[in-house]
């Protein structure tokens, strides 16, 4: 699992895709394996999420290429392998609330922004708040990296800026210094807001 996982490959190169998406179906087969053992710690969880993040990421980036350039052959492949992706992340979302698997502040993030650049940002919000009130998961998505990813996608999604505002004073006590994710979502919740004095301060 951990050679899957943290192979890298030049995404940027069609050529590469299909070896980082073999690497990425074979994670997810020992996924279903190891979850639930001891050794299948929120850490390797976490990887397993930047994976498929990051595969996301490469995929939207061909996706964008080919738009330019049509290759029917090759959008069929790339769409598939959203779809895997889109599927894979709400399998590993479902698991956490189920407490079958645990996972790190890290991916999380991953996993909240993955949602989020498949433009599901009513789920994204709606998997924070069902991770609220699972008592293991609590603190891992109330960690400032998390929160960052989320503060934005909440007021859009039509909660009031003051309770947006008391999620980030209660995320940031958790770390000594303001840290950047969550500093850029409240910046932008608060120009959304109209609120610029505060995203200045």
């Amino acid at each position: 699992f951990e050679d899957c996982v943290t192979q890298t490959a030049d995404f940027n190169s069609s050529g590469s895709q299909p070896f980082f998406w073999e690497n990425a179906q074979k994670a997810m087969n020992l996924y279903h394996e190891l979850r639930g053992t001891p050794d299948f710690t929120p850490a390797a969880i976490g990887k397993l999420c930047h994976l498929l993040h990051s595969g996301l990421r490469a995929n939207r980036f061909q996706l964008t290429r080919l738009s330019k350039k049509p290759d029917y052959d090759s959008k069929s492949f790339h769409t598939e392998m959203q779809n895997f992706v889109k599927y894979s992340v709400r399998e590993i979302i479902n698991d956490l609330l189920e407490q079958r698997v645990s996972v790190n502040e890290n991916g999380a993030m991953h996993l909240l922004t993955s949602l989020k650049e498949l433009k599901l940002d009513q789920e994204a919000v709606a998997v924070w708040s069902g991770a609220m009130k699972v008592e293991t998961l609590k603190d891992t998505f109330l960690q400032p990296r998390v929160v960052g990813v989320l503060l934005p996608l909440m007021f859009e999604a039509g909660t009031p800026f003051e309770d947006v505002n008391a999620l980030f004073q209660e995320s940031r006590k958790a770390t000594v210094q303001l840290h950047q994710n969550l500093a850029i979502g409240m910046i932008k919740t608060c120009l959304a807001a109209n609120q610029d004095n505060q995203a200045l301060t």
